[in-house]
């Protein structure tokens, strides 16, 4: 885990903050460009949820405040994503992954947007490929960046900081025992670790969403958005119900995978669970490419953009509390029964 200091930490910001906006405006061009030169009726999509934003002085705010949220979440594993070979495809797979299965908007390019709305499979297509391209770039920049410069871990001090899980007997002296914490030795499982982290997604998903729909007149309020036209009509939700649930053991297996890395550190700490929502909350929410560029932006008086954010935003942040809680003390408890 990084430690805490205020030079690197804002150092750190302003380096991920920089080479992501720079990458991010490039993308955005290229993407505008596609997306003006469709017919209208096939981009109703990306003109609603806007995934991209035209160069400006306040998209380039909105979007360093977005990637801020991001930087700050993962700071906290920052020696996990700069040490090692596989730094970058952590990078990658928290960054566009989770943006893609756990995002809250049903925009194109996301599993919730599949599910929930009629958008074209050439409006997900074209922002999927386009975001996992961005993001590829960006992880490999930023990994290349802090390895060879000053501000990644030294080269000889990553000799020593081995991963458990990979490292060969052979390196153990012949008098000095394998020692495995409880934590290594919980992660190790990884099918089990995956089993009781679908499990919890599924059941805290179904739960804070039952209760907000009820609580939050979700059918009144869903009725009087602009994005209705998008979304599936009332009646095909019963049909879809099946597609809903498989889908979201889908997203837990493949959220499981994508958090793995960030396991153990999590488990170690004291307030790992805060560790675990600021990851779900910062790059699902707040690292979305829409929810603060369209929330900032939008035209409309506050009292409106109070009124659609009550739909969706507390029952994700719910769920998100509700499963980091609960999960991280069944690893715990899972760590201190085997130390009995």
């Amino acid at each position: 885990m990084a430690k805490t200091n205020g030079k690197k930490l804002l150092s750190y910001l302003g380096r991920f903050a920089l080479l992501h906006l720079v990458i991010n405006t490039a993308f955005a061009f290229l993407f505008l460009s596609i997306q003006r030169s469709l017919p209208e009726a096939n981009r109703v999509a990306l003109d609603v949820f806007s995934p991209y934003q035209p160069f400006s002085l306040s998209t380039v705010i909105t979007q360093f405040i977005r990637i801020l949220a991001c930087g700050m979440v993962l700071y906290p594993f920052y020696d996990i994503i700069t040490n090692g070979r596989r730094g970058m495809l952590i990078l990658f797979g928290a960054m566009w992954g989770l943006a893609f299965f756990a995002s809250v908007d049903p925009a194109p390019g996301t599993l919730q947007g599949m599910i929930y709305t009629q958008t074209t499979f050439f409006e997900h297509a074209i922002t999927i490929v386009t975001a996992a391209i961005q993001m590829l770039v960006f992880a490999w920049l930023f990994i290349k960046w802090e390895t060879r410069s000053k501000y990644g871990l030294p080269r000889r001090e990553k000799t020593f900081i081995v991963d458990p899980e990979s490292r060969p007997p052979d390196d153990l002296p012949d008098d000095e025992p394998e020692a495995v914490t409880p934590q290594e030795s919980i992660s190790r499982n990884v099918k089990l670790y995956t089993i009781r982290f679908m499990l919890l997604h599924l059941v805290s998903y179904l739960i804070a969403g039952s209760v907000f729909y009820q609580a939050a007149e979700y059918v009144g309020a869903v009725a009087s958005r602009e994005t209705l036209e998008l979304f599936r009509p009332q009646e095909e939700y019963n049909y879809f119900f099946l597609l809903i649930i498989s889908g979201q053991i889908i997203r837990g297996i493949v959220l499981s995978l994508l958090l793995y890395p960030f396991h153990n550190t999590c488990i170690q700490m004291m307030h790992g669970w805060f560790l675990l929502f600021g990851l779900l909350f910062g790059l699902t929410l707040l690292g979305s490419p829409v929810f603060i560029p369209v929330t900032l932006l939008r035209e409309a008086a506050f009292v409106e953009i109070i009124g659609n954010l009550r739909i969706g935003i507390p029952e994700a942040i719910t769920q998100m509390l509700l499963f980091s809680v609960v999960f991280v003390y069944w690893q715990k408890r899972l760590y201190r029964k085997r130390n009995l």
